[in-house]
């Protein structure tokens, strides 16, 4: 009777070991998701942190762009020799490309007309 009062408390004190240890698993089972997710978490914000800084230093070009093209664009206006010719090759060529209807250097000469050349 001993023996068994023995072999009871032994299987007792097993199973509460066995549910220590269940429970002390299913702990760190939940401590290396919460870990995994805050790496994961951490990677993503500096991942878009990085593609947000490319963005920004991209639109600061794109606006540097936009300034050139704009200077260029009234230059190209600006009714010198040059961009005369342009003008004039340029509805030349769609006269050419055209099929009937209104003669494009009519364009050119109200622009010159109106550039008060």
């Amino acid at each position: 009777m001993a023996q068994d009062n023995i072999t009871k408390d032994l299987l007792e004190s097993l199973r509460r070991e066995a549910n220590l240890l269940r429970s002390r698993n299913h702990a760190l089972k939940t401590e290396l998701a919460l870990k995994t997710e805050l790496a994961l978490k951490t990677e993503l914000a500096q991942q878009l942190s990085a593609a947000e800084e490319s963005a920004d230093e991209e639109v600061e070009i794109l606006r540097a762009r936009n300034v050139l093209l704009q200077a260029e664009v009234e230059r190209l206006k600006e009714p010198t020799e040059h961009n005369i010719q342009i003008w004039v090759n340029t509805a030349l060529s769609s006269k050419d490309a055209s099929s009937g209807g209104a003669d494009p250097l009519d364009g050119v000469t109200r622009i010159l007309n109106a550039s008060e050349l």
